[in-house]
């Protein structure tokens, strides 16, 4: 018996593979990205990836050097502290319309999540970490059935995405995946008990944490500082 197919072309498949690893910290800042090697660890031409890679750049995911190649953009200490000012606010907005309208089937998918989070945080499993990581926030965000606010958080994180990997490794690597864990037990404790401002509190203080040791991160045992919320 037929099956129903696959409509999704290569080129749709292969820019989503690539736009996932970039959100969830697949690449570092300032890594270069060659056409041949990611096209043979997809499987695939370089065709599609180069097309790909063209529709990254236009959402500001990857920047095309002269030769071709393309490089994950490298922002400055300023612009990385305005991005995460933005995220604050508008994340925090997210969280707070989707505790209002969020359903419990949701809360339970955003608590599958958390869970995978919390085994991969046990087994200092990074990569497993970060992809849990952007499902638990992007289904909260995408429960405030906001048509504008996703798409804009969504192109912050393209931007923001890379700066996970060295937030995620390093010596102290299992302390910050356990503020991490923290933070979001209090976003899906408020989740579960509609109270909006607990939830925003979760993601606001997930988010400062980063932040945190993002700006201590040039000596291993700088004092933390941490960026307020408004």
């Amino acid at each position: 018996m037929l099956e129903p197919v696959d409509n999704t072309t290569l080129q749709e498949r292969v820019y989503r593979a690539l736009k996932e690893a970039i959100l969830q910290g697949d690449f570092a800042p300032g890594e270069t990205l060659s056409s041949r090697s990611l096209a043979s660890a997809l499987g695939t031409s370089p065709m599609p990836v180069r097309d790909a890679l063209v529709r990254l750049r236009a959402e500001g995911g990857v920047e095309i050097l002269p030769n071709r190649a393309a490089r994950i953009p490298v922002f400055s200490r300023e612009s990385i502290e305005e991005l995460y000012d933005v995220r604050l606010n508008l994340e925090g907005l997210a969280t707070v319309l989707a505790t209002e309208r969020i359903t419990d089937e949701q809360i339970a998918d955003v608590e599958q999540s958390f869970l995978d989070m919390e085994r991969a945080s046990d087994e200092t499993d990074v990569r497993g970490f970060l992809h849990s990581n952007r499902l638990f926030h992007f289904k909260i965000y995408q429960a405030a059935s906001s048509h504008h606010l996703f798409p804009i958080i969504e192109a912050l994180w393209l931007k923001g995405g890379p700066l996970l990997r060295p937030f995620a490794e390093g010596s102290r690597a299992k302390v910050r995946l356990h503020e991490g864990h923290e933070a979001h037990a209090k976003a899906l404790q408020g989740l579960k008990a509609r109270d909006a401002e607990m939830a925003r509190l979760g993601i606001v203080n997930d988010l400062e944490n980063a932040a945190r040791w993002f700006r201590a991160s040039d000596v291993d045992e700088a004092k933390p500082v941490v960026v307020q919320s408004k």
